[in-house]
C-alpha cells in the first residue's frame, strides 16, 4: 500500500513527502539517520540513488567524488538511469580538467566492474552491526556517542547513589554546569571571573581550583585519612 501510494517504484528515499500524510512526513524527517549505516547491494538499480546512497566504497559517491557530483546533470538519478545498452552513461554539465578529471577517471574505472541484473532485487545491509541486520540499539548508540562506549559514563550510571547526584556528576564531566563562563556564552553581561579567586569560573575551577573547593577537599582528606588519594590538595 505504501509502495503504491507514496514511493511509486522510486524507493523510500527518492519518494516525495510534500502534501502527504503526517505519518509519511515523520518518516522523512528521520530518514537521514538510517543512511548512516545503510549499504546497498545493487541488482536492478531502479531504487538505489546513484550519488546519494552508499552502494560503492561504503559511502555515497557524492562524498567520494565531490568534484564530479557538482557538475553532474542528474544529481537525484537512480543507478539504472545511467545505464544504457550495457554501458555507463553519466551526463555532465561541462568538460573536466585537473583534479576533477582524475576523480572522473577513478570513478569510471570502478564502474567498469559493476554489472546490473534486470531480474534481481536490491538488498540493504546495516553496516553498524556485524550481522548486517538493522537493530535500533546500534543506531541509538551511534546517535548518543558515535558507537564508542564511554566507560566512565557506564560506571557513573551504575553507581548506587541518588539520581540527582548522578545527574550533577554527569553535568560536571560533560562541562554542562551553569558556571559564569557558560552564562557569558549565553550573552550574560556579568564578569566571567570568580569573585574570590579572580580567575575564570569554569567547572574545573569551582570543583577543584577555587580556595573554598580546596579547603573542602582538604577537610575530606583529613576526615577520612586519605593522604595518598588526595595528595593534590595537601597544604
Amino acid at each position: 500500500m505504501l509502495d503504491a501510494k507514496y514511493m511509486k517504484r522510486k524507493g523510500f528515499f527518492g519518494s516525495p513527502y510534500n502534501g502527504t500524510s503526517q505519518f509519511w512526513k515523520g518518516l522523512h524527517k528521520v530518514k537521514h539517520l538510517f543512511q548512516w549505516g545503510a549499504e546497498y547491494i545493487v541488482r536492478k538499480g531502479d531504487r538505489t540513488r546513484f550519488w546519494h546512497d552508499a552502494w560503492i566504497g561504503g559511502m555515497p559517491l557524492k562524498i567520494q567524488f565531490r568534484g564530479v557530483f557538482e557538475v553532474c546533470q542528474k544529481p537525484d538519478a537512480v543507478v539504472r538511469d545511467f545505464r544504457r545498452e550495457g554501458e555507463w552513461d553519466i551526463p555532465l554539465r561541462r568538460s573536466l580538467h585537473g583534479a576533477v578529471l582524475l576523480e572522473w577517471e577513478k570513478l569510471w574505472s570502478i564502474l567498469q566492474d559493476m554489472q546490473l541484473d534486470d531480474y534481481g532485487q536490491n538488498e540493504v545491509s546495516w553496516a553498524l552491526e556485524k550481522s548486517t541486520g538493522y537493530i535500533t540499539k546500534s543506531l541509538y548508540n551511534c546517535l548518543t556517542h558515535g558507537g564508542v562506549r564511554d566507560k566512565v559514563h557506564d560506571i557513573l550510571w551504575k553507581c548506587k547513589i541518588p539520581i540527582k547526584v548522578k545527574v550533577f556528576l554527569w553535568q560536571a564531566i560533560h562541562n554542562k554546569l551553569q558556571t559564569v563562563v557558560a552564562l557569558v556564552r549565553r550573552k550574560w553581561r556579568g564578569s566571567p571571573l570568580c569573585c574570590v579567586y579572580n580567575k575564570l569560573e569554569t567547572v574545573n575551577h569551582i570543583l577543584f581550583e577555587c580556595v573554598f573547593a580546596q579547603f573542602i577537599w582538604c577537610c575530606v582528606r583529613d576526615a577520612f585519612n586519605l593522604q595518598d588519594s588526595l595528595c593534590l590538595f595537601r597544604t
